[in-house]
């Protein structure tokens, strides 16, 4: 299990040295990164040595039970030798503690039972939105191939649905000229199929609710894909739409609280405030695709590799290593 969770922490820490180097790249490209490192969240390195593909070569791997320091040189008067009811007395006291691998099946276990209750508050979300929504008949000019409704939701605007996606509008923006800039943002991200992004963002954050880099990345994976949509809507309406950005996200009005951890996820233009002025600063930056940021993708991937291939072989020295440090405790 420690080499599954030492593999997983350097990529995602290469990853995230990565993403802050191309903070003037395309926002898409950052997020496929980021996807990329959540994805190795999901993969069992911890068994790679087991598979007759990896067999043979331990020349470029390591132990990571050899980063187990000495016990004889750190405790005084180590050459004695414990005796063997004392030797069974530890076996039986690290025995009654929970392994590793059962600790993270419990907490994997409770991030799949806060899935699916994001998923039920989300259904009722959208039952009560039905409820307390209108269709909106005057915005059928508007070609797009989803429909709008108007509702009382403090957002100006997001977007919901996997089969059937519904923009849904604040009331109050039918009078406001940034309309048509708001309508454009969320059918952009339904375009890009955001939403199936959005989902899969939930369902990694959920399962790993307990990982503080998992936290960061998914939060900086959203982030992201808000940047995109907002580069794609530049090239669209230049100009107005960055006046309308900032028009919405700093008015008073659009406000948020910090986020709950259980409201299901949303796509919606209004985000905390140092987010919302960085969104707006990034759209008065050219952002092109240059091949020094393919240059620095291709070494991030490398060096990824290359911290995957360190697989722990699982059948030397792991079991001697128990055995001694227990023996000198």
């Amino acid at each position: 299990m420690t080499d599954y969770l030492l593999t997983c922490t350097l990529i995602s820490l290469c990853i995230l040295l990565t993403v802050k180097w191309l903070k003037n790249a395309p926002a898409r490209l950052n997020f496929y990164i980021l996807m990329t490192a959540l994805a190795c969240w999901f993969v069992p390195w911890q068994y790679f040595s087991q598979i007759p593909l990896f067999e043979g070569t331990n020349r470029y791997t390591f132990n990571v039970a050899q980063l187990i320091p000495d016990v004889k040189a750190l405790i005084p008067n180590a050459e004695q030798v414990a005796t063997k009811d004392e030797l069974q007395s530890d076996m039986d006291i690290w025995h009654l503690l929970p392994s590793l691998s059962n600790v993270f099946m419990v907490l994997v276990l409770a991030g799949f039972g806060l899935f699916l209750l994001r998923m039920g508050l989300y259904v009722k979300l959208i039952k009560n939105l039905y409820i307390n929504s209108k269709p909106s008949p005057e915005l059928k000019h508007i070609k797009n191939q989803y429909p709008i409704r108007l509702t009382t939701h403090t957002e100006p605007a997001f977007a919901t649905g996997l089969i059937k996606p519904v923009i849904w509008l604040e009331s109050s923006m039918m009078n406001r000229e940034e309309l048509n800039s708001v309508i454009q943002h969320e059918v952009t991200h339904l375009q890009q199929g955001d939403i199936y992004w959005t989902w899969l963002i939930c369902f990694i954050e959920s399962v790993f609710w307990w990982n503080p880099i998992c936290s960061k990345l998914t939060g900086l994976a959203r982030e992201q894909l808000e940047l995109s949509c907002d580069e794609l809507c530049m090239q669209k309406l230049k100009g107005k739409y960055q006046l309308d950005l900032a028009s919405l996200l700093l008015q008073k009005q659009s406000a948020k609280s910090s986020p709950n951890f259980f409201t299901p996820p949303l796509l919606n233009i209004a985000h905390s405030k140092s987010f919302n002025i960085q969104r707006i600063k990034m759209l008065n930056k050219e952002k092109t695709m240059k091949s020094k940021y393919l240059v620095m993708v291709a070494a991030a991937m490398s060096f990824s590799a290359l911290a995957a291939a360190q697989i722990v072989d699982g059948t030397t020295g792991s079991k001697q290593q128990v055995v001694k440090l227990l023996r000198y405790l």
